[in-house]
């Protein structure tokens, strides 16, 4: 997220919404990304110290379970795209000659 993006925060300014607003803007983030940080802003300040811990390691799992989606998705497509490149150089050396 950019400075230019990132809203500054004042008392009395709904911070859960002022989250929301920042993660939804950014383009970068796919929507399942940009939902568990959304969630993750909306657990903040909601229960006392016990329960906030217990929230956000509950998170952690949710984040970390989509790391390791996003990683099995990566090992896949990478190997695709591995094995077309190696196919469009030996099409293009048969062309050649």
């Amino acid at each position: 997220m950019s400075s230019e993006k990132c809203p500054i925060y004042i008392q009395t300014a709904n911070f859960r919404s002022l989250w929301a607003d920042a993660v939804s803007s950014e383009n970068g983030i796919p929507a399942e990304e940009k939902k568990l940080l959304i969630d993750f802003g909306n657990i903040l300040g909601t229960t006392d110290i016990e329960g906030q811990i217990s929230s956000i390691a509950a998170q952690i799992t949710l984040m970390e379970g989509l790391r390791e989606q996003r990683m099995a998705e990566y090992r896949q497509k990478g190997r695709l795209y591995r094995s077309l490149g190696v196919m469009a150089g030996v099409m293009i050396g048969i062309i050649i000659i």
